[in-house]
């Protein structure tokens, strides 16, 4: 198992999600220094430690542990990374998002109708 990998799936999500070492080690309980030596992969956590971790930052296991994940075309890629942006968002933010995507695509539409 390559835990260095893991680590830094951990730390791209933690730092996606704009949340600090600190941060997360309190949530989950444990030192920031363990937090660090686990995305380096200077060490490696249990089993409940990755359930708690993946819960934290909202990934699933199977990506942590995965080294090689399912090949998606660019286009599914692109509808799934911005799904995800829209799930870390609070309701109302949702709505806003919402609103500003409608607007966009009607803009984009409008633009190449008048082509």
């Amino acid at each position: 198992m390559d835990f260095k990998s893991i680590g830094k799936k951990i730390a791209d999500r933690r730092i996606l999600l704009g949340k600090t070492q600190e941060e997360v080690a309190e949530s989950l309980e444990t030192s920031a220094n363990y937090i660090s030596n686990i995305e380096t992969g200077i060490k490696s956590g249990s089993l409940i430690f990755y359930i708690k971790i993946a819960n934290e930052l909202n990934l699933s296991l199977d990506y942590l542990f995965s080294d090689e994940l399912p090949k998606l075309s660019k286009e599914t890629a692109s509808h799934k990374e911005i799904i995800e942006m829209i799930d870390m968002l609070s309701k109302d933010e949702k709505q806003m998002a919402n609103i500003f995507i409608r607007n966009i695509v009607k803009s984009l539409i409008d633009l190449r109708n008048e082509k």
